[in-house]
């Protein structure tokens, strides 16, 4: 059983219940391994996301249904999404420049997952990043020269935990850049 699924954002309430649901079925059901997909860090950022999913893999690590943990960092398309949204703002490109971010292919989780949930249950399994960690000012840069846009970029200074998490680069994993696709490749395939 694959548990891939996230309310996501302010949705996210409804991911502990629901992993909850989910392991009390394969409880009854009898299930032989119950696979999860985490993101890397979330025990060191406190954004109330990471928060339930850090909270869900607790719950599963708990259950006594036979389980693997993959934590990956965010996906190209998670930061083409961020961008979207920031550029609404007219005429320049305001971002928190300083964080970092290591994004990863999602084809290439998709993979890992696939190996690793044939091996069977693992527990908590090595991280999963993309190949190059990079600041958000250069993801931003590199988002808008493939797209063919010309605007400032400034940065948008954001205080608190979360966004010294971001800063420090606490859900990046530089020691395992096993993605293959990087932000420029990902962006030529896009856009290109």
């Amino acid at each position: 059983m694959v548990h891939a699924a996230t309310g996501g954002g302010t949705r996210a309430k409804a991911d502990v219940p629901g992993t909850r649901n989910l392991l009390e079925a394969c409880k009854k059901a009898g299930t032989p391994h119950f696979f999860y997909i985490s993101i890397v860090g979330i025990e060191r950022i406190p954004l109330g996301y990471y928060k339930a999913k850090l909270e869900c893999e607790r719950l599963i690590e708990a259950s006594g249904v036979p389980w693997s943990n993959l934590r990956a960092t965010q996906f190209h398309q998670l930061m083409d999404g961020f961008l979207r949204m920031f550029s609404r703002v007219p005429l320049v490109l305001a971002v928190p420049k300083p964080f970092k971010f290591q994004p990863i292919e999602t084809g290439e989780v998709a993979d890992r997952m696939v190996d690793d949930a044939a091996k069977g249950p693992s527990g908590r399994l090595p991280d999963l990043g993309g190949p190059e960690v990079l600041t958000f000012g250069e993801i931003a840069k590199g988002w808008l020269q493939a797209r063919g846009k010309r605007r400032p970029i400034v940065n948008l200074p954001l205080l608190g935990g979360t966004a010294r998490g971001f800063r420090e680069g606490y859900n990046c994993t530089p020691e395992h850049t096993d993605g293959k696709v990087t932000w420029g490749e990902w962006l030529e395939r896009t856009y290109g």
